[in-house]
């Protein structure tokens, strides 16, 4: 019982240790982003956006920024980390959102160039308006001393998440569909009471449709059934029967009596 308590102990005191030392580098590098050290001469960054050039950032969403760095410099650096904070359009000093500092670790020696590159997310509960984003490079040079260089520093705007189903945008579209059918209907009535157009009669329109009437046989609607076929082979058979001749009346003969003679 006890060595499981000690190892429970031990497992508590790890925990607590890496969360005060993900609060303390994340710590670290929030002040970092307020009081930012010299950048290196002969550095030189570039940056794009692949999927919002237009600087238009939907909140909850992530954004890539891909950082293009030059080192014009006579000694090699290395890229620590890449951070990066929204701050007030109209006082930089208010932050409202560290992005999380991404680590890198990338040497670049005197002339080379190098890509890298760094996402954050704008929180979704930000409401759409302007802001301020500024994103930073952090590097050591071979001296030991530490760099930075803010490779983006602007103002962009926080929009709305796209949905995948407009409903303002379907909405509109048939508010102006009613509109325009109500005023075709005005301009109807307009017409009707002006005598250009004669209103329609209510009721269905009916055709009249003259008919001829025609004497039919008694037989001729059973034509093709089996009662018309036997009616007509029974008259066939009475045609070719031969017409038997009735017998003559047959004459009682009247027995002769002989006379006698005298």
């Amino acid at each position: 019982m006890a060595r499981w308590h000690s190892l429970g102990l031990i497992v508590a005191v790890l925990c607590i240790s890496a969360a005060h030392g993900q609060y303390s580098y994340h710590q670290a590098w929030s002040s970092m982003l307020t009081d930012m050290p010299d950048s290196l001469p002969g550095v030189q960054t570039n940056f794009w956006f692949p999927e919002h050039s237009d600087l238009l950032f939907p909140a909850g969403a992530v954004v890539e920024t891909v950082v293009g760095v030059h080192n014009g410099g006579s000694s090699t650096i290395n890229i620590t980390a890449l951070a990066g904070s929204l701050n007030n359009a109209k006082a930089f000093s208010q932050h409202f959102q560290n992005f999380t500092a991404q680590e890198q670790h990338r040497l670049v020696g005197p002339g080379e160039e190098a890509s890298l590159n760094f996402w954050f997310q704008p929180d979704a509960t930000f409401p759409a308006r302007e802001f301020q984003v500024a994103l930073s490079m952090f590097y050591t040079a071979e001296t030991g001393r530490q760099h930075a260089t803010t490779f983006f520093n602007r103002t962009i705007d926080v929009v709305e998440p796209h949905a995948w189903v407009d409903f303002q945008a379907i909405f509109l579209v048939v508010l102006i569909l009613a509109g325009i059918g109500g005023l075709g209907y005005l301009a109807y009535l307009g017409l009707v009471q002006s005598g250009w157009v004669k209103p329609r009669k209510a009721g269905r329109m009916t055709r009249k449709v003259e008919t001829k009437k025609k004497e039919v046989n008694s037989d001729e609607w059973l034509k093709g059934t089996y009662y018309n076929q036997g009616a007509r082979k029974a008259s066939l058979k009475a045609k070719a029967a031969p017409v038997r001749a009735e017998a003559a009346p047959v004459e009682e003969s009247v027995p002769v009596i002989p006379k006698k003679a005298k």
